[in-house]
C-alpha cells in the first residue's frame, strides 16, 4: 500500500514537472532586428529599420532595453530617425525603452559595402539580460550593405513617335533622326533610358509643334549626373493651308503681258522665250498678281545684248515670304546690213517710167558732156603725149657745100601747118 502511494505521488510530480518543461523548450527569445535596402548607391540615402519582435510563448518578454546601433562613420553617415530620444554620436545610435524604430542612412563614396551592427542589453520578464546574436532570451540581429558605384549610361535602349517611322531606324548610338507628321500639333514622345536609374528629359515643344521643322531633344543624363548624351528629331509638320493661307501665300500672276510682243502666258508656266529686232534693248511689261497685295519686281530689262537675255519677275506673296520667279529668255537679233534696192522686186507702171526717164536723162547727160568735151579739145589735151625737142646737128659732109636753105624752108613750113 505504502509502495503504491508512492508510485502516485510520483506520477501526479511528474505530470506538473513534464508540462513546465516542455513549455520551458518552446520558449523563445525577444528579438530585435536591424533591416536595410541590402544594394545602395554612392550618395544615397537609404533606412534602416529596428523592429522588435516578441516571445510569442509570452515566457520571454522585455521591459526595457538600450542598445547601440554601430556603423562605420567612415562609409556611412546618420541623417534623422523616427524617434526623439535617440542618442546620436559618431558611428553610433543609441535607443532605449523602444520597439520599431527607422533610421535614414547616406552611403559615403568611399567603400563599396558596410556592416551596421547591434548590441546592448534588455529587461526580460523581470531579468536583465546581455543581447546577442545567440542569446537565448534577448538576441539581436545585424544587418550590411552594399554601396555600389553609381551608373554611367546615358544612351537609350528605345525612341519611338506613335504614328510615324524615324528615319534612320533606332540605334543607341545614332542621335540625330527625322519623323514627318501631318496636321497634328502634339505627339508622344516614347524614350526608355538604358540604366532604369537614369534621368530623360524631353524637350517640351513636341506639345505644340509648329508648321515646318521642328526639332525634339531628349537628354539622357546617367545616374552619376556626369555622363549626358541628347536624342534629337527634327518632326517635318505639314499643315493642311486654310483658305486665307492660301491667299496670303499666294505668290502667282494671273496675266503677263509684253507691249508689242506676243506671249501665250499660263500662271503655272514659269519661264518663256521672246525674239526681238536689234533695235530692241528693253521691254515694257506689265504683271498681273492674283492676290492684289502681293508685290512684284522685275530685273534685268535693260540694255540687252547681242544674244540670250534674262529677265525675271520676282513675285512676293502677302505673307512676305513666300516668293515665286517668273523668267523671259530674250533673244536680242544681230544688226541686219542696209541693202539699196537699185530694182524693186514689184513696180508699178509709175515707178517703171520715173526709172526709164531718169536713165534716159542720165544718158543724154553723158552723151553732151561727151560732146563738150571733144569739142573743146579738152580730152585730147589730157591724153596727148608730149614730143620730144630734136637739136640740129651741124654736119660735117660733102653737103656742106650744097645750098639746102629752100630745103629746110619747106620743111618747117610742113611742121607750122602740122602745129596748126
Amino acid at each position: 500500500m505504502k509502495k503504491f502511494k508512492t508510485y502516485i505521488f510520483i506520477l501526479l510530480l511528474a505530470l506538473i514537472l513534464i508540462p513546465f518543461k516542455v513549455f520551458a523548450e518552446d520558449a523563445k527569445p525577444a528579438t530585435f532586428t536591424l533591416n536595410s535596402s541590402g544594394t545602395v548607391k554612392i550618395g544615397q540615402t537609404f533606412d534602416v529599420t529596428l523592429s522588435y519582435t516578441e516571445d510569442s510563448t509570452g515566457v520571454n518578454t522585455m521591459s526595457s532595453c538600450n542598445l547601440t546601433i554601430s556603423y562605420d562613420s567612415n562609409v556611412l553617415e546618420y541623417v534623422s530617425t523616427s524617434i526623439k530620444n535617440a542618442s546620436v554620436s559618431n558611428g553610433s545610435i543609441g535607443v532605449s525603452n523602444t520597439g520599431s524604430v527607422t533610421f535614414k542612412v547616406k552611403s559615403i563614396p568611399s567603400s563599396k559595402s558596410a556592416l551596421i551592427g547591434l548590441e546592448g542589453t534588455a529587461v526580460i520578464s523581470g531579468e536583465e539580460e546581455t543581447c546577442s546574436n545567440n542569446g537565448q532570451r534577448c538576441k539581436v540581429s545585424s544587418t550590411s550593405v552594399k554601396i555600389a558605384e553609381l551608373g554611367t549610361d546615358s544612351k537609350l535602349s528605345g525612341l519611338s513617335i506613335p504614328n510615324t517611322t524615324l528615319s534612320p531606324a533606332f540605334n543607341k548610338n545614332t542621335y540625330d533622326y527625322t519623323a514627318d507628321l501631318k496636321d497634328v500639333t502634339s505627339v508622344e514622345v516614347k524614350a526608355t533610358a538604358s540604366d532604369p536609374n537614369a534621368k530623360v528629359q524631353i524637350s517640351d515643344n513636341y506639345k505644340n509643334l509648329q508648321k515646318g521643322e521642328n526639332t525634339i531633344s531628349i537628354v539622357v543624363t546617367a545616374e552619376n549626373g556626369k555622363n549626358k548624351s541628347t536624342y534629337k528629331i527634327k518632326v517635318n509638320l505639314e499643315l493642311t493651308p486654310t483658305e486665307e493661307e492660301l491667299k496670303l501665300a499666294d505668290a502667282s500672276l494671273t496675266s503677263l503681258e509684253i507691249k508689242d510682243q506676243k506671249i501665250e502666258f499660263n500662271p503655272e508656266e514659269v519661264k518663256y522665250y521672246l525674239e526681238v529686232p536689234y533695235n530692241i534693248t528693253s521691254l515694257e511689261i506689265t504683271p498681273k498678281t492674283t492676290n492684289e497685295n502681293a508685290t512684284f519686281e522685275i530685273s534685268g530689262n535693260d540694255k540687252f545684248i547681242v544674244g540670250k537675255n534674262t529677265v525675271n519677275i520676282k513675285v512676293t506673296a502677302e505673307d512676305g515670304t513666300t516668293t515665286k520667279t517668273y523668267s523671259i529668255i530674250v533673244t536680242r537679233l544681230q544688226q541686219n546690213k542696209k541693202i539699196v534696192q537699185t530694182c524693186p522686186d514689184t513696180t508699178s507702171l509709175k515707178e517703171w517710167i520715173i526709172f526709164s526717164v531718169g536713165l534716159l536723162l542720165t544718158f543724154t547727160l553723158g552723151i553732151f558732156l561727151g560732146y563738150v568735151l571733144c569739142k573743146k579739145g579738152i580730152i585730147q589735151k589730157i591724153f596727148k603725149k608730149k614730143e620730144k625737142q630734136e637739136e640740129a646737128v651741124e654736119l660735117q659732109t660733102l653737103s656742106d657745100t650744097i645750098d639746102l636753105s629752100d630745103v629746110v624752108e619747106e620743111i618747117k613750113d610742113d611742121e607750122d601747118v602740122k602745129k596748126a
